[in-house]
């Protein structure tokens, strides 16, 4: 897979934007708030329609205008296809389209176009909040299954209107006994299917990550990933076991969760435990390791969706270069060079100097203006 162009309209600093790529390596170069995370941002906002950076769109929309337009010409296996995208902050809000086509819900266009990006936030995956893993994990299954995205919109849905009858029930418990029944099936249905799906990726991406990790540090650490899960099940369960299991333990624990006022287990309370030869990434690991279980983790996103899709997604690295020493540096660009077509964003071309890459364009940024260098 690879974006041949992309074409942009009042997104954050760029009023009118054209720019064609390289399907090998592309490099954005400028001094900051030029404008080159935004490039990236919108090249990963044709992935799942979401940005990476903010929640609220009308963010995304240029100072002074009223909607933001992305068309990526993405190739994938031969075939070309045109997504857009267009924003308005009145009542329209947001439109996809594909090949011209309205796409009517947003998750049927989600896979599309594939893509992983590495940004220096990205540290939080190890020292951060479990919810930061849990969406590196939910992020990675959208992309491969559009289904897990139903089901994940769908238990959090559960979870809010659960939540809810919770605290009514502190208030009078016998009448709300029958509905919170019905929500705990519904949330077991859903929730169950999660956990399966994460159980299944969580052992491909270890392995992978495992490997990675091996050829970022010579062989000398071990990288291990866990899914510590909030409801104690075991992993050779059906899913129909782990449902009924999941019901029976939100009976049990009924009166926790009232005095709570929240459910208190489910997928939405897991966690993804990093351990280095054996010991917690987030409590031991120095900032180097961290980001190099970081890239790791990035690189086997890499093989997980190539494996998944047939073909390797986009990769963007924003900002990132300056994060690693020299030797890191070319380990990770001999393992994207020549199979991933790749983004990156840096202040100058320092960290390409000794180093022989085809399929290489450099541009430079300036005040939401691409120009492409000559060689």
């Amino acid at each position: 897979m690879y974006i041949k162009r992309i074409i942009l309209k009042n997104f954050r600093n760029y009023e009118k934007t054209e720019v064609d790529f390289s399907t090998g390596i592309n490099v954005f170069v400028g001094h900051n708030a030029q404008g080159k995370t935004n490039l990236l941002e919108a090249i990963h906002y044709l992935s799942s329609f979401v940005s990476h950076r903010t929640s609220m769109d009308k963010d995304l929309v240029c100072e002074g205008k009223s909607f933001f337009y992305i068309k990526g010409v993405v190739n994938e296996k031969g075939y070309y296809n045109n997504i857009e995208v267009s924003y308005t902050s009145e009542k329209a809000g947001k439109q996809v389209k594909i090949n011209d086509k309205i796409i009517e819900k947003l998750y049927m266009g989600i896979g599309k176009v594939n893509s992983v990006i590495f940004a220096p936030e990205d540290i939080f995956l190890v020292k951060g909040s479990p919810s930061v893993r849990r969406n590196f994990l939910d992020k990675d299954i959208v992309q491969i299954s559009s289904v897990y995205g139903q089901y994940l919109r769908n238990y959090y849905k559960i979870l809010r209107h659960r939540n809810i009858i919770l605290k009514d029930m502190r208030k009078n418990k016998k009448k709300y006994t029958e509905q919170i029944n019905v929500w705990n099936k519904q949330l077991a249905e859903k929730g169950s299917y999660i956990i399966v799906k994460r159980i299944n990726i969580i052992k491909k991406i270890s392995l992978l990550a495992r490997l990675q990790h091996r050829k970022l540090t010579g062989g000398n650490e071990n990288l291990e990933l866990q899914y510590k899960k909030s409801l104690n099940i075991d992993e050779k369960f059906s899913l129909e076991e782990i449902k009924d299991f999941f019901i029976k333990k939100l009976q049990e624990i009924l009166g926790k969760e009232i005095y709570a006022g929240k459910t208190l287990i489910g997928p939405h309370r897991d966690d993804l435990e990093i351990l280095i030869n054996g010991k917690s990434a987030k409590r031991y690991a120095s900032q180097g390791q961290q980001r190099t279980v970081v890239l790791a983790l990035k690189l086997s996103e890499l093989e997980l969706i190539k494996g998944e899709k047939g073909s390797y997604p986009l990769l963007l690295l924003d900002d990132v270069f300056s994060e690693l020493d020299k030797e890191r540096r070319a380990e990770l660009l001999s393992l994207i060079s020549e199979k991933v077509q790749t983004f990156i964003t840096a202040t100058n071309i320092s960290f390409l100097e000794g180093l022989v890459l085809n399929k290489i364009n450099v541009y430079n940024v300036k005040k939401g203006k691409i120009k492409k260098c000559k060689k």
